[in-house]
């Protein structure tokens, strides 16, 4: 399975049991059909709306949230992310036909069975085929945000605690850090060849020496990276994955 295959779900669940249970779902259908999960859990629909960083494949909605509808929090989500695959995990069933109006894939009714689970999972996996470009969203180093789509992005470079994102659309500044950053991109096709430049790999043209070269720019690839960073690419360029 390619680096680009890792999969990230978001599960937005304020029933602690209902969670646990998609939890369990998710990791067997994981080892079942030999793929690889990320599982980020919200149980508040507010919390979610602010912390979501526009990165998952799909998501487990919860209907029945409280104080805020799970049918509202995805209208309000698709202004920002139209392409995530969302399903709705509710006992609200009256609520099918108008999930369609913000593009829901699907819906499971509680008490959810692993038999149904893994039916809706994998018909989500089928649409998800086309969906795999991903946008994050970065704090502009001098006010407002951009949404970034993960696969224009050639490289990234720190300096003075400020992150350079250089892409197919020009150079975006942000304050952050590249701990924080490489771990949002996890199992994408991402790896540092030193401490201040992160790379896709899709855009290496090639090798020279100690240098990688990236969309026609030559990074310096440290000692102490070097042997990870050529495994990971090479890993990439055979189609194989690796383990953060």
């Amino acid at each position: 399975m390619a680096i680009e295959n890792l999969l990230k779900i978001v599960i937005v669940e304020d029933d602690p049991s209902a969670e646990k249970t998609l939890r369990g779902y998710i990791k067997r259908f994981g080892e079942e059909h030999n793929l690889r999960f990320t599982v980020t859990t919200f149980s508040d629909g507010k919390r979610f709306l602010s912390d979501y960083d526009l990165s998952a494949d799909m998501i487990f909605m919860d209907i029945d949230l409280g104080s805020v509808n799970g049918m509202e929090i995805v209208k309000r989500l698709r202004k920002r992310d139209k392409n995530v695959i969302v399903i709705f995990v509710t006992n609200l069933a009256q609520y099918a036909v108008e999930g369609y109006s913000v593009d829901a894939l699907d819906f499971i009714v509680k008490p959810v069975t692993y038999y149904n689970f893994s039916l809706k999972l994998g018909r989500a996996m089928v649409r998800m085929s086309s969906r795999r470009d991903k946008t994050i969203k970065i704090m502009l180093k001098w006010g407002g945000e951009e949404y970034i789509p993960v696969s224009s992005i050639t490289y990234v470079e720190i300096m003075n605690h400020t992150l350079c994102y250089h892409t197919l659309k020009g150079d975006f500044m942000s304050l952050g850090s590249m701990k924080q950053l490489s771990e949002q991109l996890k199992g994408y096709s991402f790896a540092l060849c030193n401490r201040c430049y992160l790379v896709n790999f899709r855009y290496v043209e090639g090798l020279d020496q100690n240098d990688v070269i990236v969309s026609g720019t030559r990074l310096q690839i440290s000692h102490l990276k070097r042997k990870e960073f050529l495994q990971k690419m090479n890993f990439y360029l055979s189609g194989d994955t690796f383990t953060e």
